[in-house]
C-alpha cells in the first residue's frame, strides 16, 4: 500500500513538471530534442549542434536585433512568457537576454550570426540560495519525496522542456561537499545532471534541477549549455594502456598529517587527489592535474609506500570524460577519479592512511573506514592477477575476506587452516592436549577429535578418514578446512585460480556463488593482507 501511494505521489508530481511546463513554453517537447541517459547514434568522430541543426532547418543569417530575438523565440529558447529581453552583437555572435516577472526566470541567450543556430544558452528558474529572502535554510518538514522519486521527477523535466537542443544528460553520480553546498538551502532535492555524448561525459554542460521534498514539485533549476565539438583522437590509447600509465605515473603524497593524535602529534600520511587526467593518447594533461604526487624526501615512513599506493588507488574509478581545450571544442580524456561511494568529510577531503601505521583514516565525524568500495577491475588487473599472487590460500567467510593471524596452507593438495582461529569464528569450543599432541572441538551435539599427524579423526567417537592430518607449521597447529568446517555445518567451496576457500554459514546447501569481478576483489584484498604481514 506505501509502495503504491508513493507511486501515486510521483505520477503526480510529473503530471505537475508536464503542466508547469506547458505554461513556460507553450509547446511539448519534440521527439530527440532532448534525452536523459540516452545514446546518440552519430558515427563521425566529430559532432556538434550546429551540424545537427543545420539538417532540420536551413541557414538563417541574423542582421537584426529583432530578428535575433525572432530566432531565439522560434528554438524555443526564449519562454512564452518573458516580458523584458535584448540583444547586442559581438564577434559574430548574438547575445540575448531574457527575464520573466520579477526575475524569477532569467537566461541568455548566444546564437550564431551567420547561421541563426545557437552556440550557448544559461537560464536560472527560482532561488535556491539562503541568501535570498523568504528562503529557508534547512528542512524541517517531513519528507514525501525520496531522492530516488526526486530523480524520476526530474528527468520528466528535462524531457519536457521545449528547447531545441539534441543533447544528452546523465546522473551526476558524485556527492558534493557541504561546504561547496553551504549557501543553498536544504528544503530541496538537488538533482544534477551533467552532458554526455555517446555516453562519455561532458562536465561543463549542466542542469541542475531542484525538487520540493514534501510536495514534489520543481521549484527551481540551472542549467548551463554550449554548442561543443566532441573529438576522438586518432592515437588513442586503450584502457588497458591507459591503467598502465596511471599506475605509473600516480605517487602517494606524503606529508604531515593536520589530524592530531591524543598526545598532540601530528603524523604523516599517505594521500592522493580526488583525480588524475591523461589525454587520449597517454600523454600527462599538465593542465588538468595538481602534481603527479612525488613523496617528500624529508619524511620516513614506516608503513611502505607501494602498499599504501595500492589501497589508496583502490578508491578510484578509471573513466573516460571529454573536457575542453579550447572554446567550443572538447577531447577524449582519461580520468582515474575518487568513487562516489566513498566517504568524503564536510569540506571534500576522501580518506588517506597514516604513514607508520597503513590505518586508514576517513574524515568523517566518527573517524571509521566503515566498508569502502572495493577495488576495481583496472587495479586488480595490474596488481593482483590470479597469475601473480603470493599468498597460499585466503579464507573468504560468508562472501566477506576473513583475515588471519596465521595464513593457511596447502598440503597435499588440501588447505588447511589455523584451527583456534576458525573454530572460534564458527562458535565451536576447543581444546588443545599437548601431550597427547590433540585437538578437540565441539559445537551443539557434535564433536571432533584430531591427532597431529594422524589421518584418522574422531567424530563423535567414530572414525573417520581424512584428506590430509592435522599438523603444526611454525608452532601452530593447522587443520583440514573442509572436512571439519562441513562436519560442523558449514558449507565449503574452492576457487583454484584465486586460491580462495569460499566458507558460507548459512542455511543454503550450496557455498555463496560469487561473480568474477567479486572473486577479483577478494583475491585483491588478499594479496593487500599478505603483503602487510610480510612487510621488511
Amino acid at each position: 500500500m506505501e509502495t503504491s501511494k508513493r507511486n501515486a505521489r510521483v505520477l503526480a508530481a510529473a503530471v505537475f513538471v508536464t503542466l508547469l511546463l506547458s505554461s513556460y513554453a507553450g509547446a511539448s517537447h519534440e521527439a530527440g530534442a532532448l534525452a536523459v541517459n540516452g545514446n546518440t547514434e552519430q558515427s563521425a568522430k566529430v559532432a556538434t549542434l550546429a551540424a545537427i541543426a543545420h539538417d532540420k532547418s536551413p541557414i538563417k543569417k541574423l542582421d537584426t536585433e529583432s530578428a535575433a530575438i525572432n530566432q531565439a523565440i522560434a528554438l524555443k529558447l526564449i519562454p512564452q512568457q518573458a516580458d523584458h529581453y535584448t540583444a547586442r552583437l559581438a564577434n559574430d555572435i548574438w547575445t540575448i537576454q531574457y527575464t520573466m516577472l520579477d526575475w524569477d526566470r532569467e537566461g541568455t541567450i548566444g546564437l550564431n550570426a551567420e547561421t541563426g543556430l545557437p552556440v550557448s544558452l544559461d537560464e536560472r528558474l527560482g532561488r535556491v540560495s539562503v541568501h535570498d529572502d523568504n528562503v529557508p535554510i534547512e528542512f524541517l518538514g517531513e519528507e514525501n519525496i525520496t531522492y530516488t522519486e526526486a530523480v524520476s521527477i526530474a528527468e520528466a523535466y528535462t524531457k519536457s522542456q521545449g528547447w531545441d537542443l539534441d543533447t544528452d544528460w546523465t546522473l551526476w553520480r558524485y556527492p558534493h561537499s557541504y561546504y561547496s553546498l553551504r549557501f543553498e538551502t536544504g528544503v530541496y532535492h538537488r538533482v544534477e545532471f551533467v552532458r554526455s555524448f555517446e555516453g562519455i561525459r561532458y562536465d561543463n554542460n549542466r542542469f541542475i534541477i531542484y525538487v520540493d521534498r514534501e510536495s514534489g514539485k520543481v521549484v527551481a533549476h540551472t542549467l548551463t549549455w554550449s554548442d561543443t565539438e566532441f573529438i576522438t583522437p586518432d592515437d588513442m590509447i586503450t584502457l588497458e594502456e591507459a591503467a598502465s600509465t596511471f599506475y605509473r605515473k600516480v605517487e602517494p603524497v606524503l606529508e604531515p598529517g593536520f589530524w592530531p593524535t591524543d598526545d598532540g602529534d601530528y603524523p604523516p600520511q599517505y594521500k592522493a587527489y580526488s583525480s588524475y587526467t591523461i589525454h587520449a593518447n597517454g600523454d600527462w594533461a599538465v593542465d588538468h592535474n595538481s602534481s603527479t604526487s612525488a613523496p617528500i624526501k624529508e619524511i620516513v615512513a614506516a608503513y611502505p609506500r607501494d602498499i599504501a599506493k595500492k589501497r589508496l588507488l583502490s578508491l578510484f574509478d578509471l573513466e573516460q570524460l571529454y573536457l575542453d581545450d579550447s572554446p567550443g571544442q572538447a577531447s577524449l580524456y582519461f580520468q582515474l577519479r575518487v568513487k562516489p561511494e566513498v566517504p568524503i568529510s564536510p569540506w571534500g577531503d576522501h580518506p588517506f592512511i597514516y604513514a607508520h601505521t597503513g590505518e586508514w583514516l576517513v574524515p568523517v565525524p566518527d573517524g571509521s573506514a566503515g566498508d569502502l568500495p572495493p577495488a576495481s577491475d583496472w587495479l586488480i588487473n595490474l596488481t593482483a592477477p590470479a597469475s601473480a599472487i603470493d599468498y597460499n590460500a585466503a579464507v573468504v567467510w560468508n562472501s566477506k575476506f576473513l583475515p588471519l593471524r596465521d595464513e593457511p596452507v596447502i598440503r597435499n593438495g588440501s588447505t588447511l587452516v589455523p584451527f583456534r582461529e576458525l573454530l572460534e569464528k564458527l562458535g565451536a569450543s576447543v581444546l588443545w592436549d599437548p601431550a597427547k599432541r590433540k585437538v578437540t572441538a565441539s559445537k551443539g551435539d557434535v564433536t571432533i577429535e584430531m591427532t597431529i599427524g594422524s589421518g584418522l579423526a574422531l567424530v563423535n567417537g567414530k572414525s573417520q578418514t581424512i584428506g590430509a592430518p592435522a599438523t603444526i607449521v611454525n608452532g601452530r597447529t593447522y587443520i583440514p578446512a573442509r572436512m571439519v568446517l562441513e562436519t560442523f555445518g558449514a558449507h565449503i567451496s574452492w576457487n583454484e585460480q584465486s586460491r580462495l576457500v569460499l566458507v558460507n554459514t548459512g542455511e543454503t546447501s550450496e557455498a555463496p556463488a560469487l561473480n568474477e569481478q567479486e572473486i577479483g576483489q577478494l583475491r585483491f584484498t588478499a594479496q593487500i593482507n599478505w603483503e602487510e604481514k610480510n612487510i621488511r
